[in-house]
């Protein structure tokens, strides 16, 4: 993302998000903390409820490297579907977490995408933490929520409070 669009990004609070997947509930909520807002999206994604059996994963280990000081190999991970499509991503799993893959780098829309896992824990979670907070305004999508914080933004930049 262009730092432009990042720091516009940031002004508006939405430099977080946290995507919450509830396959049982066939919805993903991409809450934004900054907003007090969460955007509700149901989840048409068919590779969701997919078998298994369906896919084809192959790994190449590419070497071994430390990422936030845990000793990690470096694997790169290519997943088929049973369509024959690939996707492949450069994968770090820490030896000393029972492999969990610490750090995940994949292209996604032509852009590379880097997630980064921190404080991991093998205990249960909450069921708590699978909800966005009570007290965050609801959407319907993200772009219901940019449109109603450009108004707010825009209404108090015209002297007017927001929702006037």
């Amino acid at each position: 993302m262009p730092p432009s669009a990042l720091a516009q990004m940031k002004a508006m609070g939405m430099d977080t998000m946290i995507s919450i997947s509830r396959p049982d509930l066939k919805l993903t909520y991409l809450v934004y903390p900054g907003l007090h807002s969460y955007a509700e999206m149901a989840q048409n994604d068919s590779s969701a409820s997919a078998a298994p059996t369906d896919f084809k994963v192959e790994t190449v280990e590419l070497g071994k490297e430390t990422v936030d000081g845990h000793d990690c190999v470096k694997n790169q991970v290519t997943v088929t579907d049973k369509n024959g499509t690939k996707n492949s991503s450069t994968v770090w799993n820490a030896t000393d977490l029972k492999n969990f893959p610490v750090k995940i780098v994949t292209g996604e829309q032509g852009q590379n995408v880097t997630m980064l896992f921190k404080n991991i824990s093998f205990d249960k979670p909450a069921d708590s933490l699978f909800a966005p907070p009570a007290d965050f305004t609801k959407y319907d999508s993200v772009q219901s929520m940019m449109q109603a914080e450009m108004m707010k933004r825009m209404g108090g930049a015209m002297g007017q409070p927001p929702g006037q």
